[in-house]
């Protein structure tokens, strides 16, 4: 059984305690206007968020100096190729299947730079 909450304005959840929203189905779905956008969902043991349209990037904003900024971009219609707004920090080792640039620093004066070629090629 379905069971539906409409207002014709916002709705505020307010707890003096946690919120809890628990689905045996493991999907929480967003939706704007009936269509569906997005998805939060456990599939095993992982949790999974999912842009749910055709080519629909997945964001990660945040606000720096009072300016919103894109930190993160999932590109979807590429692969899910991320896009940085910012330097990148690893702090193990760093694995690519291909590189493109052609300019590696390091993050120190002084500092090694090591590129390691494996397999046969």
């Amino acid at each position: 059984m379905s069971k539906t909450i409409r207002t014709s304005n916002n709705l505020t959840i307010d707890a003096v305690g946690d919120i809890i929203l628990e689905a045996d189905n493991a999907d929480v779905k967003l939706q704007d206007g009936g269509t569906e956008f997005g998805r939060i969902s456990r599939i095993t043991s992982d949790r999974v968020i999912k842009s749910m349209g055709d080519n629909n990037d997945i964001i990660l904003k945040g606000v720096d100096d009072s300016a919103t900024i894109n930190a993160l971009t999932l590109d979807m219609s590429e692969a899910g190729a991320a896009t940085f707004n910012s330097s990148v920090t690893v702090g193990g080792a760093m694995t690519a299947t291909s590189v493109t640039a052609n300019d590696f620093t390091s993050n120190g004066s002084n500092a090694d730079i090591t590129i390691a070629p494996q397999g046969t090629g």
